[in-house]
C-alpha cells in the first residue's frame, strides 16, 4: 500500500510555474544581449549633455582656448619670419568687411605697432575674421590676435547662479585659459552686431587695444550738434 503525502490544510496552495522548453533558451539569450548593449552605450555613447538639440551655444571658455591656439600660430609664424611686413590700415579694413561683410573702422596703429594679417578662419561659433597686430617691445614684438564675428547668439557665459546667459552687450570679460600653453589672456565682448575676441600675452596692451577700437568705432559724434537759430536781437 503507497502512501500519498498530503499538504497541511493550513498552508496556502502553491502555484507551480512551468516555463515552455522552446523559448526558455532564446529568451535568456535575448535578455542578454540587450543588457549587454545597454552597458555598452552608457559607457561608449555620446552624453545626454553632448546632444546637438540640447546645446546652449558656445562657452566663452571653449572659445578662449580655441583663439589662444589660433594665437599661438601666429606667433610663432611671426617669430620664425621676422619680417616685420605690415598692412596699411585701410588693407585690413577692406579684407575684414569682405569677410564678415560689415564695414569696420580700424584704430591707425602706425605709431604703436601696425596690422599684419586678416584671414578667415572656422573657429567654435562659426566663421571669424581674424586680425594679427604687432607692437614694439623692448625684446623685438608683443602680438595680438582679433576675432571678429558677426552676433547671431552663438556665445554664452554664466551668470552668478551658475547658468548660461548669452554674452551681454558691452560688458567686457577677460579669460586666462587653462591649456598647456599658458601666458596668454583673452578680452572678449559684444558690441552690438559684432563680438570681439583679443588674445595676447600682455592685458595692459589687449585693455588699450580694446579701448582704441571702441574709440575707432563711434569716432563719429553720437550727438548731432545743432545751430541756433538766430534771434531778431542778435541779427542787428
Amino acid at each position: 500500500m503507497s502512501e500519498t503525502a498530503e499538504q497541511p490544510a493550513n498552508d496556502p496552495p502553491r502555484a507551480i510555474t512551468r516555463l515552455p522548453q522552446d523559448v526558455s533558451a532564446l529568451a535568456i539569450t535575448a535578455t542578454l544581449a540587450v543588457v549587454v548593449l545597454s552597458i555598452f552605450l552608457g559607457v561608449f555613447g555620446p552624453r545626454i549633455g553632448n546632444h546637438p538639440g540640447l546645446t546652449v551655444g558656445v562657452p566663452l571658455s571653449e572659445l578662449a582656448l580655441a583663439v589662444e591656439s589660433r594665437h599661438g600660430e601666429r606667433f610663432v609664424n611671426a617669430v620664425h619670419a621676422n619680417s616685420g611686413a605690415q598692412l596699411a590700415k585701410e588693407e585690413a579694413e577692406t579684407a575684414l568687411a569682405k569677410i564678415i561683410s560689415t564695414p569696420i573702422t580700424l584704430p591707425d596703429l602706425e605709431r604703436d605697432g601696425g596690422w599684419v594679417s586678416v584671414d578667415a578662419v572656422a573657429l567654435p561659433g562659426g566663421r571669424a575674421a581674424v586680425l594679427f597686430a604687432q607692437f614694439p617691445a623692448s625684446r623685438g614684438f608683443d602680438y595680438v590676435t582679433i576675432c571678429v564675428f558677426n552676433d547671431e547668439d552663438r556665445f554664452t557665459v554664466y551668470n552668478p547662479f551658475g547658468r548660461p546667459i548669452g554674452l551681454p552687450d558691452g560688458e567686457v570679460f577677460v579669460v586666462e585659459p587653462v591649456s598647456e600653453f599658458g601666458g596668454t589672456m583673452i578680452v572678449a565682448w559684444r558690441d552690438s552686431a559684432l563680438v570681439w575676441v583679443l588674445a595676447g600675452g600682455e592685458i595692459e596692451l589687449l585693455e588699450s587695444l580694446e579701448g582704441w577700437i571702441h574709440a575707432s568705432a563711434f569716432e563719429k559724434p553720437l550727438v548731432r550738434e545743432v545751430e541756433e537759430t538766430p534771434t531778431p536781437e542778435d541779427s542787428r
